[in-house]
């Protein structure tokens, strides 16, 4: 029974979502009837038609062929109504990640959909995280050096402390001596040294304190940083997860 064949090959190009399809459709026509074609009711998947076959089965029987198939005028007009009919109904409804510009392809389904979100998303954070890590490398770099000096400090302060204990003991075995052997002292020298033994001890104190609050600093630093780094990882979490649908004509 022959029959009109209409097919064509439809192309969707969004630069907006970065999308490229194409596919084809097909439609056979036994009829066009008296009213409006109801091409959803005939259309499908486009079909190689190299695969078609050429002969007719043994015993086939034929119809005659309608009329309408040889008006040169009224295939032009089906074939118009289909191509319109395509353009009206032929809107693509995709899955889409707007925030990471993904759009899932019609055939995809939500697992790949899924992991194509979180792909793009996991390379949010890394390019993200990069720069935060860079930030924060810079601030605990300047701190740390900060410490080391301050370091070298207290060191410095810790040999004073020892040095003015060790001139602290050889004062008070001269100062017996003395008293042993009737030699008097000056007492203003050892007045002296305990002076400078105690400046030294307090020194060493301001500097240990220092110290410690430097270290606190960077303690806080780190921890400044590991939030920073969780909060890029939070937000593109909730960036993977949404999903919307959008519309390609």
């Amino acid at each position: 029974k022959a029959a009109l064949f209409l097919q064509a090959e439809v192309r969707y190009l969004s630069r907006q979502y970065n999308f490229e399809h194409t596919k084809k459709v097909a439609a056979i026509l036994e009829s066009p009837g008296s009213g409006l074609i109801k091409w959803e009711n005939i259309s499908g998947d486009g079909i190689d038609t190299q695969k078609l076959e050429t002969q007719p089965l043994p015993k086939t029987q034929f119809h005659t062929v309608p009329a309408w198939i040889g008006d040169a005028k009224k295939t032009a007009d089906i074939q118009k109504d289909f191509q319109e009919w395509i353009y009206r109904s032929g809107s693509l409804k995709l899955k889409s990640n707007t925030a990471l510009k993904v759009v899932a392809s019609p055939d995809m389904n939500q697992a790949d959909f899924r992991k194509k979100c979180t792909e793009a998303a996991q390379s949010a954070i890394e390019k993200e995280t990069a720069k935060v890590e860079q930030t924060y490398t810079t601030k605990i770099s300047a701190l740390q050096r900060k410490i080391d000096s301050q370091e070298l400090d207290l060191k410095a302060a810790e040999n004073a402390v020892s040095q003015r204990n060790l001139e602290g003991l050889a004062t008070g075995g001269a100062a017996v001596l003395g008293m042993l052997t009737g030699r008097k002292r000056s007492l203003s020298s050892t007045i002296s040294k305990v002076r400078m033994a105690s400046a030294a001890k307090d020194k060493k104190i301001a500097e240990e304190e220092t110290l410690k609050q430097l270290n606190e600093q960077l303690q806080e630093l780190q921890k400044t940083k590991e939030a920073a780094i969780k909060e890029v990882n939070d937000k593109w979490a909730e960036v993977a997860a949404q999903e919307n649908e959008i519309t390609v004509n």
